[in-house]
């Protein structure tokens, strides 16, 4: 399937402004530096996982969900906009989370309530088996759920970075001088590997960089070239990524 045939749930409004940083310029003795502000996204708070919710939203809708799962730490942003998410479209939430109930709710949490999710806790039970547990639990419910994995970072949800590229080329048009490089934060691979997959469908002038939130992560080089190659291959692009490929700072 190619990426313009995916469904697609829209959430976003527009591009998200391209901001230079003429401060940290100065303060870098460089420049010239600009942050794509993915963080003004209009769903439940902003964050970068709305564009990866577009196509798990779509779908999850396509195949009859009723119910989106998915899983993350207690204070998950994910958590939050999929829960966000899923109240838009008028479907069901729950979350996975992992770790215990708070005496308080407060943060996502909160928010998470405010938007009408389940919270299931893990409690030091193994995650995996609290998933398994839950889905089985929703489906004995005669409910249809659809499980989003950590981050939204499967094929699926990385569709949306690969799908921001174009828009950030057509912003880059604009500037003095050409982008070279390309740097994001790297938790669960989703961004890195559909920026980097999109940097190359789509000739873009930069290269991309990733730089791990967790130097201890499990989502090491081989993981992003191969989640990379499933994109490739479910969109039909003729790219292939080795693990030395893959630009990631630990």
């Amino acid at each position: 399937m190619k990426l313009e045939q995916m469904p697609r749930y829209p959430l976003l409004c527009g591009f998200t402004p391209l901001q230079r940083m003429e401060n940290l310029e100065q303060a870098l003795g460089c420049g010239p530096l600009y942050i794509k502000r993915d963080d003004l996204t209009p769903l439940g708070l902003g964050g970068n996982k709305t564009r990866k919710l577009e196509f798990l939203l779509g779908d999850a809708l396509a195949g009859g969900a009723d119910t989106l799962v998915t899983v993350g730490g207690v204070q998950t942003n994910h958590g939050r906009l999929t829960a966000a998410a899923a109240a838009k479209a008028g479907l069901a939430c729950t979350l996975v989370l992992d770790g215990a109930r708070p005496e308080k709710l407060s943060g996502n949490l909160l928010l998470d309530c405010l938007l009408g999710a389940s919270l299931v806790y893990t409690d030091g039970r193994s995650t995996s088996a609290v998933i398994e547990e839950t889905l089985a639990a929703l489906q004995a419910a005669g409910r249809a759920p659809y499980f989003i994995p950590e981050g939204g970072s499967n094929a699926v949800g990385s569709a949306g970075y690969l799908a921001m590229v174009p828009e950030l080329l057509a912003q880059a048009d604009s500037l003095p001088v050409p982008p070279a490089r390309l740097v994001c934060t790297m938790g669960s691979l989703g961004t890195f590997a559909g920026l980097w997959l999109g940097a190359r469908a789509f000739g873009a002038p930069f290269s991309v960089t990733g730089v791990a939130v967790n130097p201890t992560t499990g989502y090491t080089r081989e993981k992003a070239a191969a989640l990379v190659n499933e994109m490739s291959a479910a969109y039909g692009l003729d790219i292939a990524a080795a693990p030395e490929d893959m630009d990631i700072i630990y």
